[in-house]
């Protein structure tokens, strides 16, 4: 995947509610199909899905 794709990335943390929103813009790319969001779990030292399963975010098409 070509590293110039991704144009910004954005996450914001919300101590009140305990939540992060994340947000980015990407070139677009017709061999793009999905992203794989994941987070860093410091107990484990490893990264996972965001999701608990496989983390994939479908790229919208609008």
């Amino acid at each position: 995947m070509d590293s110039n794709i991704l144009c910004g990335l954005v996450h914001l943390y919300d101590s009140e509610t305990d939540t992060t929103s994340v947000s980015w813009s990407y070139r677009d790319n017709p061999e793009l199909k999905f992203f794989v969001l994941e987070y860093y779990d410091s107990d484990k030292r490893k990264w996972l899905p965001y999701d608990g399963h496989m983390g994939i975010i479908e790229k919208d098409n609008y």
